[in-house]
């Protein structure tokens, strides 16, 4: 059961901000890693990126990025210029979703909402937007109480009746780029700035 976690937003190849992040996270004796996808297609290294998840362990799942690079396998032969084979089976066997068991109950990983990779959801958006958003509606009605999620590299913790979302945010350098930790047992969110040449440094706190 988990009760502190690390969490790593889109990441976009930039290897050298997740070391940092990573190195952070054991500082602080999280018990697990999780990212919620695009950790490929950016300035760095794909491979670099996926060596470290691996090797952290983290629970990882499958963003749109990872999704339209297996769905080009075909048309390049099965290869990537950027992935070898075993890092091409390990994205490709990551699931969409994951369940974490966690002392706040049961909460959901994904990169956009649930099954939808590619649906945005944004501080800024009011009511015609909330009742518009399908993906989100169906978190809703399917009884969830804390999604962990990403793609819109825009941070945050926002609750609609009885569903947090916590994104993520991103490590992509032209957007702001940081990193989350989780306490399931305090219920609260921390989340940190990430910079390229230092240690992480605190942003804000959030509860849940």
């Amino acid at each position: 059961m988990l009760r502190l976690l690390g969490l790593v937003g889109d990441v976009h190849a930039e290897e050298q901000r997740l070391a940092r992040v990573l190195d952070f996270f054991a500082s602080r004796g999280v018990d697990r890693v999780a990212q919620v996808g695009d950790f490929v297609d950016g300035m760095g290294s794909d491979a670099e990126c996926v060596r470290q998840l691996r090797d952290a362990d983290a629970l990882v799942v499958r963003g749109n990025h990872e999704r339209w690079l297996l769905e080009a396998l075909p048309s390049l032969g099965g290869q990537s210029r950027r992935l070898d084979a075993s890092q091409l089976a390990w994205t490709a066997a990551l699931p969409t979703t994951r369940r974490l068991a966690t002392a706040a109950g049961e909460v959901l990983l994904c990169h956009g909402l649930g099954e939808d990779d590619m649906t945005l959801f944004l501080p800024r958006h009011g009511p015609h937007e909330l009742a518009a958003n399908v993906a989100l509606n169906a978190l809703l009605e399917a009884d969830e109480r804390v999604v962990l999620a990403g793609h819109t590299h825009v941070r945050m913790v926002r609750r609609v009746a009885t569903l947090t979302v916590i994104n993520a945010g991103t490590l992509y350098r032209k957007d702001r780029s940081n990193c989350t930790l989780i306490d399931f047992v305090a219920r609260e969110v921390e989340q940190w700035d990430v910079h390229e040449d230092r240690a992480p440094t605190f942003a804000s706190r959030h509860t849940f």
